[in-house]
């Protein structure tokens, strides 16, 4: 068990060095996390060196633990990796998954016939395989006696109680399913409850954040896009959309879907602002569902998983304590004064914006899309407008002006021309 007995680093000392048969090193990654040492001894014992919690750096192994993981300074093109100069005293050179590292001679033979029957098993030779593991059994034991590092095992037990307190604070607050107000929305169809929806909303600094899950209902077709009243349901299929910058009441007008019942519900000519994005629950949205999550066999089942994605995605929705349910009219209009006073400011500084834009050329990296760096560079050079504003109208900013974008787009039309020319294509 991880923990149950332990060392430190003045325990590896050289008599506990002798006995080490082999080691094995996984250097740590952004995605994988720490890395580790693993050193094996012939009294059929393995010690964890896990590098979180090191004083040291885990590329400064052989100065600071042992000359026996020292590499020769000369790079091996062949293999394409340092030699470990213990190689020249008749230690074998391992390398598999993740891990590499050195096996002693006398007990490589048994070490790699293991490994090699463990391979063939596998229809993907580079599958995962954990070599301490293959050491063991090399020795004759399922099972090594396994001590771990103890800065590691102290750093993990308090993540875990972190972890562990996070959970407890988390399970206070978590949605209830009295948070969810399902409610039905009429598309027409025969059966009022056809289609129902809830809203998650909540305040993102000075902000309104909204999330709107849809469950619609899958009816039976007895042919290809035939369906018949009384034929039953087939699936409920659960959807999600989220508003940035929300603006408007958090819920559609009850009753008799008309458009004009949603004019005078929301005061808002619409129909006469075709290019505007009103980012609301109105008319337009209503058909809009956002995302397809997952399909079920009962409603239930629908609205109980809306409910665990919300609390396991508590960044994103909030939780009991931050959701809104209902905004008074002096929010709402202030939400929509905020909205308008930005679209008028885009109006207003355009051409500013737009050549900011084209003329931008402040990427980091080349793997670099914009993003931040593009926001700054417009907030720089058009300081009339603030971040909050930008953000309200970034969307319908033509942001496929900028520079590089545009010198990408020259490169693939002229990929495509030469393809239709049959001309070769350079890689």
């Amino acid at each position: 068990m991880y923990g149950d007995k332990t060392f430190d680093l003045e325990d590896l000392d050289e008599e506990l060095w002798n006995k080490v048969v082999c080691f094995f090193i996984c250097h740590s990654s952004g995605l994988g996390g720490a890395g580790d040492l693993w050193l094996i001894t012939e009294d059929k014992k393995e010690y964890c060196l896990d590098f979180e919690g090191l004083p040291f750096s885990e590329y400064e192994l052989e100065d600071n633990l042992h000359p026996m993981l020292r590499r020769v300074e000369s790079f091996d093109e062949e293999e394409h990796r340092y030699r470990y100069a213990i190689e020249d005293e008749g230690w074998h050179f391992v390398r598999q998954s993740l891990y590499s590292g050195c096996v002693r001679d006398d007990l490589y033979e048994s070490f790699a016939g293991i490994l090699s029957n463990v391979l063939e098993g596998k229809s993907d030779k580079n599958e995962f395989v954990f070599l301490p593991e293959i050491a063991g059994k090399a020795m004759g034991t399922d099972e090594l006696d396994r001590y771990d590092y103890i800065k590691a095992v102290e750093v993990q037990r308090q993540r875990d109680d972190e972890l562990k307190q996070a959970e407890e604070e988390h399970e206070k607050v978590k949605f209830l399913p009295e948070h969810f107000e399902w409610k039905p929305l009429n598309l027409g169809k025969y059966d009022p409850d056809y289609t129902e929806y809830a809203i998650i909303a909540k305040w993102d600094e000075d902000k309104l954040v909204a999330h709107k899950f849809t469950i619609e209902c899958q009816a039976h077709q007895r042919e290809p896009m035939h369906t018949h009243q009384g034929d039953g349901i087939d699936c409920y299929i659960l959807f999600e959309r989220s508003y940035d910058c929300f603006c408007g009441p958090l819920e559609y007008p009850e009753g008799e879907y008309s458009y004009s019942k949603m004019v005078e519900n929301y005061e808002t000519p619409s129909r006469k602002l075709a290019f505007f994005r009103w980012n609301c629950l109105n008319d337009c949205t209503m058909m809009d569902h956002g995302d397809f999550l997952r399909c079920f066999k009962t409603k239930d089942e629908a609205k109980e998983y809306a409910l665990e994605y919300a609390n396991n995605n508590s960044h994103k929705f909030g939780n009991r304590n931050t959701i809104v349910h209902n905004l008074t009219t002096e929010e709402e209009h202030r939400i929509k004064v905020e909205r308008y006073e930005a679209y008028l400011l885009y109006g207003k500084y355009y051409r500013e914006i737009i050549d900011a834009i084209a003329n931008f050329d402040g990427y980091e990296s080349d793997t670099s899309g914009g993003g931040g760096y593009l926001i700054e560079e417009v907030l720089e050079k058009v300081p009339q407008i603030s971040k909050k504003q930008l953000m309200y109208f970034w969307y319908d900013v033509p942001k496929v002006i900028e520079k590089r974008t545009q010198e990408v787009i020259e490169q693939e039309r002229q990929r495509s021309l030469d393809i239709i020319n049959g001309e070769e294509i350079k890689q």
